[in-house]
């Protein structure tokens, strides 16, 4: 089955629609948590003499309410691309598309992120889950754009006759206004 361009461009809007989403929730993780072990651990790669002098307890409280406000701003951030992704992905995949895929892969990447970057457990009832969600993603866009291509060429072939049908009828009127 051969798919539009413009299918899999709204694909493309709606994967990344999913992963901005997902990246909401990552900065929405942040904002809420103590950045004190994060800070520390990033203090850990900077070199001894600039830790010391960042470390003191004003400088410190200083940079976790600016890593704060960072991780708020981002948020915003990410949903305003996530939903700018989104009304593509709905005007060139069609609407339920965009939406299937970005709350599954929004899911998705969610859930990984949580792993990779939290240590958030994933057991193997969860990626079984995720196997299947993601199985029935493809084969429901595979079917549709099958499906989205017979429609389109029988509605070419309708439409083609129905033109031919006027053309026809209008030369008829023609002759017989002579």
């Amino acid at each position: 089955p051969h798919m539009s361009s413009r299918f899999t461009k709204g694909v493309t809007f709606s994967i990344l629609a999913g992963l901005s989403a997902a990246m909401a929730s990552v900065c929405g993780k942040l904002a809420m948590s103590d950045p004190t072990e994060l800070l520390t651990s990033a203090l850990t790669l900077l070199p001894h003499n600039i830790s010391t002098t960042l470390s003191s307890p004003s400088t410190f409280l200083y940079f976790g309410k600016v890593f704060r406000v960072f991780c708020f701003g981002s948020i915003f951030l990410s949903n305003a691309l996530m939903w700018s992704f989104f009304a593509k992905s709905m005007d060139l995949a069609g609407s339920l598309h965009a939406t299937v895929i970005n709350s599954s892969l929004n899911f998705f990447f969610s859930a990984v992120l949580g792993y990779v970057l939290f240590g958030e457990p994933l057991n193997g009832r969860w990626w079984i889950g995720a196997t299947i969600v993601m199985l029935g993603l493809f084969l429901m866009n595979t079917g549709n754009t099958v499906m989205d291509t017979n429609t389109n060429t029988n509605t070419k072939d309708s439409n083609a006759h129905k033109t031919t049908s006027k053309k026809a009828k209008a030369k008829d009127e023609i002759k017989k206004k002579r």
